[in-house]
């Protein structure tokens, strides 16, 4: 019989495997480290549940990598919590890993209180919820962390941020004046950041609770899509000029810029682990690339249309990727090879996740319909209609409960995956 591990925090659910080594740009940034030690203990903690030993030991051995550095922090016993951790590894069963667990807990909870970067549980409202003021095709929606902030980038140029718990809107972010469609948004796992792209090719780092801008960066043509690396020192953006660029959040220099052929790119991931990204270009393949090297890992061929949108499975082996007619790919990625062929949507779509904690595929189309796929045997498992409205972009909340939609219409709604 299985023992119920007390749950940590409501935080983000952001997989770092095999995490044993890290760059001196951020190894002393401790308040990461710290976030996403907690993070990673969380899945220990579920692995364990499902009784999988060696993916639990697994996730607390990058959780000590993490910790290692940051012994000194103070009001953060780190030393004491990395005990615990090489107890809970040796512990005979589920009852002790449990009591272990607790202790745990406890002494990372005097870091919450001491760190205001690690994120604490946001209570929940009922859902649906809606955001009201955009009358134009929204493009991009992101969610913070901590459930509190939500973004969009919409057709008017504007970008806007909500709070979530009530619905409002906060403010528009106008330290940046964007002249052209705004596109994608994204928000750092830390908490820290928003970053934002536009179809005139520009990437901007926003401080976006002083409606500051921290950095911008350049494309020769729209910038259809951001994405922050797991520990949030790497921001990504992928171009119509056909480049992948890789940029340094602290210092605003531009680490890599990765060309594909002549083909713009759309559909951009990071791994779990942050070593390798996954792109989708224009001409229908889907690129892995070293980030670390900028070595081209892979190019798989299967879509005859283009590729949108892609992400990594939970345990990063297998890939999938969404294309303009519809087509949802799984792939094996250790094989290089093609697992299945799914017809998701009967129109064009643009946006999917692979949710890692509860190994979920969600899709969106201009079909009008949101659908969730099982991340394992990759049957449909639930579809909503919402009025032949086009689902131009989807985030999800930190517990994967719900996903915040963005349309055609100007309708942003947080939306429950279990009504």
């Amino acid at each position: 019989m299985k023992t119920t591990i007390k749950k940590f925090f409501s935080v983000p659910i952001v997989i770092i495997l095999f995490f044993l080594s890290f760059s001196a740009v951020f190894s002393q940034n401790c308040d990461i480290l710290v976030q996403q030690a907690v993070v990673l203990m969380n899945n220990a903690k579920n692995a364990f549940l499902d009784d999988n030993t060696t993916v639990g030991n697994t996730y607390l051995n990058s959780a000590k990598a993490l910790l290692a550095p940051c012994t000194t922090i103070s009001n953060c016993p780190v030393q004491s919590i990395l005990d615990l951790i090489a107890q809970t590894q040796n512990a005979p069963n589920n009852t002790v890993r449990s009591a272990l667990f607790d202790s745990i807990q406890t002494l990372t909870t005097l870091c919450v209180s001491a760190n205001t970067n690690i994120a604490t549980p946001v209570d929940s409202s009922p859902l649906p919820r809606n955001f009201v003021g955009i009358e134009t095709f929204v493009n991009g929606v992101a969610l913070s962390s901590d459930g509190l902030f939500a973004a969009t980038n919409s057709s008017d140029n504007i970008i806007t941020l909500w709070d979530v718990p009530s619905g409002e809107k906060l403010y528009d972010l106008t330290a940046f004046q964007q002249e052209s469609l705004g596109m994608a948004t994204a928000f750092s796992p830390n908490g820290r950041y928003l970053a934002t792209s536009d179809f005139a090719g520009n990437v901007v780092l926003w401080d976006y609770r002083q409606n500051t801008v921290i950095y911008t960066w350049k494309h020769d043509s729209y910038v259809w899509h951001v994405e922050f690396n797991p520990i949030s020192t790497i921001l990504a953006s992928v171009g119509g000029d056909g480049f992948l660029k890789l940029y340094n959040v602290r210092t605003g220099a531009q680490i890599r810029s990765l060309n594909y052929r002549t083909s713009p790119l759309r559909g951009l991931a990071f791994s779990p682990d942050g070593r390798q990204i996954l792109v989708g270009s224009e001409d229908g393949d889907v690129i892995l690339w070293n980030t670390d090297t900028g070595e081209r890992l892979l190019v798989l061929s299967g879509h005859d249309n283009i590729v949108n949108d892609v992400a990594f499975s939970p345990d990063a082996d297998r890939a999938v990727s969404l294309d303009s007619n519809g087509t949802m790919i799984i792939w094996d990625l250790s094989a290089a090879t093609e697992i299945t062929h799914i017809d998701a949507h009967t129109r064009q779509a643009f946006s999917l996740l692979w949710l890692p904690n509860t190994n979920r595929i969600v899709t969106g189309g201009d079909d009008g319909f949101l659908r969730v796929w099982d991340g394992t045997t990759y049957d449909r498992i639930a579809q909503y209609s919402f009025d032949r409205k086009y689902i131009r972009a989807i985030a999800n909340t930190p517990d994967e409960v719900a996903v915040l939609l963005g349309m055609n219409d100007g309708t942003v709604t947080l939306f429950s995956l279990d009504q």
